[in-house]
């Protein structure tokens, strides 16, 4: 027996087999993976000339049912002419509207679009309804119905339930909702189902306008006047100047000359008022008329201007700049009228003049755009002296207009801006760092050989105290006590290897003496311990060699 994580395996592979052997293909496709075309008047096929179901109107089989013929399976056959779908040429599995029978030849009685024979009518056409398998017709302006009392759908610009009542002329395109005549409405229309005119409207079409009133829709006289006016016969009149309201039963205010017939408020008032009933006070900043203060009724700003030059603004309540001359400036806008103050520009002289700018007598710069009067201080150039000129530039001192060395170039520049250095100067900083680079070559070679000679003083103290060191072994044997001479320590071979290393050499020189003196420090120590070993000649060659190895580092 299979183990039971195999037997899973296999029960899952087969599964999906069985899938993809019985998987729906979408229309027009077949096979195992569908992935086959199928004949064009197919549904489903199992290969590219076999099909399984046909569209409607196509049968698989044999023409006209005749034996004689071959057997097409490709749904290439065409059903008869009245038939929807058929399941061979004389055998139609649903007919056309208005048809019945095997084969779809005979016609429904009329009125009626689907039946199963000439007297059992199941569906009647459009503005019939079916009783008992007959056909009747629908009441009039009813385009479908349920029965006689009930429309369904009504022909355009009639709603209710029996299609009875018109849509109102109001609606758009007449037509309405078919349960309660609702719809939207035309212009001047208003109305749950646009039967009235709007406000100010009269008239069938509500194309005429009421004379200042609200108005009957027919006759467009007056019932009740908009404020302002009032009724007089049929007709609303303007009030009188100096009343308002409904039938202009209201007086103005009393600083008021005119006020709306609407609402009362004041639209001029005596001079020197302003507001809505003229009691507020225009300011006294304003420009006066009869010694009296003009300003707006509605807002109280100033309508001929200030009273003084030095004030500008809406309401006159704002001061000139500070640096407008003589104080002075427009009304309206605040711009300096006579220029600016010595040292500033700009319509409103906000703006300070460049302190490049050389100095007058007058003034530094124009008021109007801030060009300098007078040029510019030496270093700078441009109308406002705001550039700096080229620092190569011969006495820092360039044209104004371009910015051009009017003196030349200091040396080793050229150029009208002195920007571009010259060929000599090219030539001799060439030289420069040619013999830069020869001064360190020249400097590198001798360092090397500065150090050869102090190398090889080294090596020749070394070779004097390996001369020595056996001297004073042969001394020492000779000698009962056994005693050092001092004056021939190992500090006197320091001191001849400094002055071999030479005082002034330069910092390598005395990296080198510093190493030197260390190395022989460590070769001291080492002879003191050769005087309690064995003196025999080859362990003497070793320390030899030992320390010559230590000092050559």
């Amino acid at each position: 027996m299979l183990p039971t994580p195999l037997l899973l395996i296999l029960f899952i592979v087969q599964g999906f087999r069985f899938q993809q052997a019985h998987k729906e293909c979408e229309p027009g496709h077949g096979g195992p993976s569908c992935n086959i075309s199928c004949p064009d008047n197919c549904i489903t096929c199992s290969d590219h000339a076999t099909c399984s179901t046909c569209k409607a109107g196509y049968y698989n089989g044999r023409q006209y049912d005749n034996i004689n013929y071959p057997e097409v399976l490709d749904c290439s056959l065409k059903c008869r002419q009245n038939c929807i779908s058929c399941s061979k040429f004389g055998n139609c599995t649903e007919c056309k509207r208005g048809y019945f029978g095997i084969i779809c030849d005979q016609k429904c009685s009329s009125n009626c679009a689907i039946c199963a024979s000439t007297d059992k009518c199941t569906e009647c056409v459009t503005g019939f309804y079916n009783r008992k398998y007959s056909c009747y017709h629908c009441i009039s302006n009813c385009l479908s119905c349920r029965d006689p009392f009930y429309c369904r759908t009504c022909n355009s610009g009639f709603y209710d339930y029996r299609c009875h009542r018109k849509c109102e002329i109001g609606c758009l395109s007449e037509e309405c909702y078919i349960r309660s005549g609702r719809c939207l409405c035309k212009d001047n229309f208003t109305g749950y189902r646009c039967d009235r005119c709007v406000t100010g409207r009269y008239g069938k079409l509500c194309n005429f306008t009421c004379p200042n009133c609200i108005c009957d829709r027919d006759t467009g006289q007056c019932t009740s006047c908009n404020n302002g006016y009032f009724l007089s016969n049929t007709t609303c009149v303007s009030c009188e100047k100096g009343t308002w309201g409904q039938d202009c039963k209201n007086n103005c205010s009393e600083k008021c000359v005119e006020c709306s017939p609407e609402n009362g408020i004041c639209t001029v008032c005596s001079d020197g008022k302003y507001g809505n009933d003229c009691s507020q006070s225009c300011s006294t900043n304003c420009m006066t008329r009869n010694n009296v203060p003009v300003c707006a009724a509605e807002n109280g700003a100033c309508l001929k201007g200030c009273s003084t030059l030095d004030k500008h603004g809406e309401f006159c309540n704002l001061t000139c700049g500070s640096n407008c001359k003589d104080g002075t400036c427009d009304w309206k806008s605040g711009a300096c009228l006579h220029g600016c103050t010595i040292n500033y520009f700009g319509e409103f002289c906000e703006n300070m003049c460049s302190i490049s700018c050389a100095p007058s007598s007058d003034r530094r710069c124009f008021s109007r755009n801030g060009t300098c009067t007078e040029g510019c201080f030496p270093g700078y150039y441009g109308p406002k002296c705001l550039q700096k000129c080229n620092d190569n530039c011969l006495n820092n001192v360039c044209g104004r207009e371009n910015g051009h060395c009017s003196h030349g170039c200091i040396q080793g520049f050229t150029g009208d801006t002195c920007t571009y250095i010259t060929h000599s100067a090219k030539q001799k900083d060439n030289t420069k760092s040619s013999t830069d680079t020869g001064a360190i070559i020249g400097a590198g070679i001798g360092g090397a050989a500065g150090m050869l000679v102090i190398v090889g003083g080294i090596l020749l103290i070394v070779f004097c105290l390996r001369g020595r060191v056996r001297n004073k072994e042969n001394s020492n044997s000779s000698d009962p006590t056994g005693e050092r001479n001092d004056d021939e320590s190992a500090p006197g071979y320091a001191e001849e290897a400094r002055v071999a290393a030479g005082n002034g050499v330069g910092n390598t020189a005395a990296e080198t003496y510093q190493n030197v003196q260390e190395s022989v420090t460590v070769n001291t120590n080492m002879y003191e311990q050769l005087q309690d070993r064995d003196k025999s000649e080859q362990q003497y060659e070793m320390v030899s060699d030992t320390i010559y190895q230590n000092t050559s580092r």
